[in-house]
Formats: C-alpha cells, structure tokens, sequence
C-alpha cells in the first residue's frame, strides 16, 4: 500500500504512451505512478497546443492578413487591367456576357443555393489538398535543393531570421503556386494574389509549421466565397474576388 501522504508522481509524457490507460499504483517505481486526470490533462494539454492552437492562429492571421491582402491586392489589378493579361479568351467573353446581363443576379442566387458543396470543395478540399503538396511536399523538397546551392547562412526579411535555403524554397514554391493558378483562365487576376498568399503561407509554414496553413487556406478561401455569395461590395470593380486561392 502507498502512504496516505505520498504526492502522487507527475506523470513522463514520453512514458505515457507505454502506460496502461487505468491507474498504475507502484511505490517502489514513482515513475510508474499514473492517474486518469494527469492522463487526460496531457492529452487535452498536447491536442490544444498542437493543433486548435495553431488552427485558431491560421485562422485569424488569415482573416486580418491574407483577406485583405487578396481583396485590396485584386482589386487593384482590376482597376488598373493587369488582371486580365494571361486570361483566357473564352474566361473573357464569360465574363463580359455575365456582367452584361442579368445572369450576375442569378449567379449569385445559385452560389447561395449552392454554398454548401461550393464551401466544401473551395473552402476545404482544395486547402488541404494544395497545402500538403506546396507546403507539405514541395517546399520541403525546394529546401533540400537550397541546402546544396547556399551556404549554411541567416538573412534578415523584414527582422524575421531565416535561412537562404529555406527563404529559397519559399519564394520558388510561392512562384510555383501562384503559375499553377494561371491555368484557371482568369489570369493574373488570381496568379498574383495566389503567389503572394503562397509567400505568407510559406513563412507560415516555416514558422508554426502545416496545420495553420491549411487553417488559413480555408479560412482566406471560405471569407472571399461567403462575401462573393453575400453580393461583391459596391465600391470594388466586378470580377475583384474571382480569386479563389
């Protein structure tokens, strides 16, 4: 029997997992002392460090960050014309009739009746599928590359200390990103903004690592459907938010 007085040991959460999940009571091993409150603490300690942590900062770095950047970034494109320079023919002449006529009223009706599907493809199929490939795969790829070609060395962006291989493999993968996104037809329109966004996102990754990238993917692509959806502000050009990322 252990004394009454005994402190029961913290438990190793190295050790944890090779523990029973019930309560250990071994006094000559301290180390072997667990108990199911201690247990469920580290774990729901770790799941709120690891991942709702790091899904809440995506999220709002997203929202304060790379909504904005999209809107005022295509925005701009569009007003001065730069945004359609590499769209297709066909995404032009799409265009021109749906603003020209009253398919822009029914367009937005079958996006609000659609919103559902439309979400869980664009707001999260697509987030997640995209950054495991570039953030996932590819840049950790671009970074072996860089370690091979720059020396072992830090650079200063913006105070932010990074090293060349890894700034490398950045600003290659975000240009890489933001190509793939000519292929929908709507040109620079998106491509420029993806690049940007893929920049941030790449940062992000370096920093917090994949799972707040894909929490601000979704919530950069889900804010720009839902304000798409809820009718594009009168103060912007048409066709600003064709620029689901």
């Amino acid at each position: 029997m252990c004394p009454l007085d005994q402190k029961p040991q913290e438990p190793d959460l190295p050790k944890l997992y090779e523990q029973l999940p019930w309560p250990v009571m071994d006094c000559e091993d301290e180390n072997k002392t667990y108990y199911l409150p201690q247990i469920a603490k580290k774990i729901s300690n770790a799941t709120l460090e690891n991942f709702f942590k790091p899904i809440l900062i995506g999220g709002t770095l997203a929202l304060f960050g790379t909504v904005p950047m999209t809107v005022v970034l295509s925005e701009v494109l569009q007003a001065t014309g730069i945004g359609d320079v590499f769209a297709s023919e066909s995404e032009m002449a799409n265009r021109k009739i749906f603003l020209e006529s009253d398919q822009k009223i029914s367009g937005i009706k079958e996006l609000r009746d659609g919103i559902v599907p439309y979400l869980t493809m664009h707001g999260v199929i697509t987030p997640i599928v995209e950054e495991l490939l570039h953030r996932g795969v590819l840049q950790a790829i671009f970074n072996r590359v860089g370690t091979t070609i720059f020396p072992d060395k830090d650079v200063d962006v913006f105070s932010y200390k990074i090293k060349q291989a890894h700034l490398f493999s950045i600003m290659i993968n975000s240009g890489l990103f933001g190509a793939v996104h000519l292929t929908t037809g709507i040109g620079l329109q998106q491509a420029i903004p993806a690049t940007g966004i893929g920049i941030a996102f790449g940062f992000l990754k370096h920093r917090l690592g994949l799972i707040p990238c894909i929490s601000a993917h979704m919530t950069n692509n889900a804010a720009i459907i839902t304000i798409n959806a809820l009718g594009s502000p009168p103060i912007l050009h048409e066709g600003t938010l064709d620029v689901i990322i």
